[in-house]
């Protein structure tokens, strides 16, 4: 009885180590690589018209109630009612969720750095103390994020005058004096201004060499690098997480050629399956 007991034990025992091989084996007949697609505006303007009337609208300039490191941002009511159900381009249609919180913003550099790149791997999220920090509602947070969505003026040399017509100073804890400078310049990155969307795709590649399947990973929207008034380059702004987005894909749309209306959502879809080769 005991020899049939540990026979039978042998072969379980066997049979596991069979097929944890067999897995190992699988897992190394099974790749994957990651390419990047990038969608130009010149080439397929889809998800870049047309430019939408919000942002010409006053709430960046009338009565700022928000502030980028003292810089006036916009005024938070006249914004979301401007951008309120709008989805004229996929700039237009991402930026209000990133503002209230609903999309993650993640840089595409290591923010303690700059040197480090993230080519998508979205592994620098910009995200406030609290859960529930926003644009919105938390002036630390605010100030991280309004440098990948706009950019900042020169710094004033001239500080301002108190009333006695003297340089405005600040005493610190510490007791150092600092010079109260006039607030710079902020300007938003706007949809006109969006030049490409950057995706990255994992493809996954059978043994063979064949492809199996694809997947997004991860979206960037893309500017010119422009350094004392001349274009040097392009840059991603930040990287978005396509999983997060990919909801929100629903609420906008384009004509084909046909007149049909196409989501964003199936446009992208049809990337994973089509592009990237």
């Amino acid at each position: 009885m005991k020899k049939t007991f540990y026979s039978l034990l042998s072969l379980f025992v066997l049979f596991g180590l069979l097929s944890l091989k067999l897995k190992q084996i699988q897992a190394l007949t099974s790749f994957s690589k990651t390419v990047y697609v990038e969608i130009d505006r010149q080439k397929d303007s889809t998800l870049f018209v047309p430019y939408s009337k919000a942002w010409l609208e006053s709430w960046n300039f009338d009565n700022p109630d928000l502030r980028c490191i003292a810089s006036p941002a916009m005024n938070a009511e006249n914004y979301l009612v401007a951008f309120n159900g709008r989805s004229d381009n996929l700039y237009t249609l991402l930026h209000p969720k990133i503002i209230n919180g609903a999309l993650t913003l993640y840089s595409p550099y290591d923010p303690k750095s700059f040197q480090v790149h993230d080519d998508g791997e979205l592994r620098y999220p910009i995200k406030g103390t609290e859960p529930n920090d926003n644009f919105l509602n938390s002036q630390e947070l605010r100030d991280q994020m309004c440098h990948y969505l706009g950019l900042f003026g020169p710094q004033s040399t001239r500080p301002l005058a108190n009333q006695y017509g003297e340089d405005s100073t600040v005493i610190w804890a510490d007791g150092t004096v600092s010079y109260v400078y006039p607030p710079r310049n902020y300007e938003w990155y706007r949809d006109s201004e969006i030049i490409k969307y950057k995706v990255r795709l994992k493809i996954l590649v059978k043994k063979n060499g064949d492809e199996k399947k694809r997947i997004i990973e991860s979206i960037a929207p893309m500017v010119f690098e422009i350094r004392e008034g001349q274009i040097t380059g392009e840059r991603e702004l930040f990287w978005l997480d396509y999983n997060e987005i990919k909801p929100h894909l629903k609420e906008g749309y384009f004509f084909n050629e046909r007149g049909k209306p196409i989501t964003y959502l199936k446009y992208f879809e049809e990337i994973v399956i089509e592009g990237g080769k």
